[in-house]
């Protein structure tokens, strides 16, 4: 509980209704300048100057080379072949492109690995076989690819080389009975949008489950997150702090909407160094949005500012801890008597000797009188 204050009659407290609304309208201020400083300044000027797009780049030239993934203007997804060839060709090119990653792509890459733990797409096999051998040995390669993206014997057989030996450094071949179903069913083999199971599943899985890929989108990530500070920084500090101390009474934008002010628990106009020391307290909630995890950026600021104005309603004072540091009211200025100094109160009560002003003045003996509300200098 703050320490309870003695208001004067000649101010009225702003209402829980009011500040609210006021408080909403500075957020809403606040988030509309994030926003335009990031798409006019940082996506321009930012994003270039940490490498965002260089990074996004090398990304999409990387995943798109492995012949897995759509380009970058499709989210690096999974590709929709059955939709652009029709079923009988989108077979033959799935495989093609399952062979060319497994046993060309990812062997020439020293910076991918062939045992990826975690790849839980296919419904066929818990575990993909483990590979020991050597990344540069075609014949163990193919090996490894083909116990692992075309196991179903029903399906592919490896070919045969002249001694009649598999020859796996050779994309295995459709089966007798691969080559007589249909090839709309065939391709649930190779990928099923329902449920996302099958080999070419597997293989995309594979590829995106790589560390190297998850140190782009951590790279990604950080220089995002870089590109955005300034408009973090920027728009609170100049809505939040700047303008409160510019205008007049301490006003924010919203409670320059809703006729609302900053005064000194006296009533008399408060000091800058006191909105300051206000406004940087609730500026300082806003320093939340400058960690890096976008959600509990959010949310962290969220529940602070929550918690800031809850104090209001808590305090049995009207003052948030914004206030009771800063030693500040919010009034209702359609609703106040607000004195420029304390000599224009002091006018007000002698030509005013029989209002409520007055006679709450009155009632203060002289030394508490100039204890509580005594001459001060003004830098206003």
């Amino acid at each position: 509980m703050a320490r309870p204050i003695d208001v004067p009659p000649n101010v009225v407290q702003a209402g829980y209704g009011k500040r609210f609304f006021a408080y909403l309208i500075d957020i809403i201020v606040i988030i509309l300048g994030i926003v335009s400083v990031y798409f006019l300044f940082s996506r321009n000027v930012m994003f270039p100057a940490v490498g965002y797009d260089a990074t996004v780049a090398e990304k999409d030239n990387f995943l798109v080379s492995s012949r897995l993934t759509d380009s970058r203007e499709k989210s690096w997804g999974k590709l929709s072949l059955s939709e652009k060839l029709g079923a009988a060709g989108a077979v033959e090119d799935y495989s093609n492109r399952v062979w060319y990653y497994a046993s060309h792509y990812l062997p020439a890459h020293q910076e991918l690995e062939f045992n990826v733990k975690d790849l839980t797409s296919s419904k066929t096999k818990d575990v993909l076989p483990t590979f020991e051998g050597d990344r540069n040995d075609p014949q163990q390669v193919g090996k490894w690819v083909s116990d692992t993206f075309f196991s179903s014997t029903a399906y592919y057989q490896n070919v045969k080389d002249e001694q009649g030996n598999p020859d796996y450094s050779k994309k295995p071949e459709l089966t007798e009975y691969g080559k007589s179903i249909p090839a709309s069913v065939l391709l649930v083999y190779w990928h099923n949008d329902t449920d996302k199971t099958g080999f070419y599943d597997d293989a995309y899985e594979h590829l995106m489950a790589q560390k190297y890929v998850d140190a782009f989108d951590a790279a990604i990530s950080t220089k995002q997150w870089q590109a955005y500070i300034p408009a973090v920084i920027a728009s609170p500090i100049l809505f939040n702090f700047i303008i409160p101390l510019l205008f007049p009474k301490g006003k924010t934008i919203g409670k320059l909407l809703l006729g609302l002010a900053v005064v000194e628990e006296s009533g008399l106009p408060v000091k800058k160094s006191q909105l300051a020391l206000r406004y940087a307290i609730i500026t300082i909630c806003y320093a939340m949005l400058l960690v890096q995890n976008y959600w509990i950026a959010i949310f962290g600021t969220q529940i602070l500012m929550t918690l800031l104005f809850i104090t209001v309603a808590l305090s049995g004072t009207g003052q948030g801890i914004h206030d009771i540091v800063a030693r500040s009211i919010v009034v209702d200025e359609k609703k106040s008597i607000l004195f420029k100094s304390d000599d224009a109160r002091k006018r007000y009560i002698e030509n005013h000797p029989d209002s409520e002003v007055a006679d709450w003045y009155r009632e203060k003996t002289s030394e508490e009188f100039m204890e509580a509300y005594g001459d001060r200098d003004d830098d206003e």
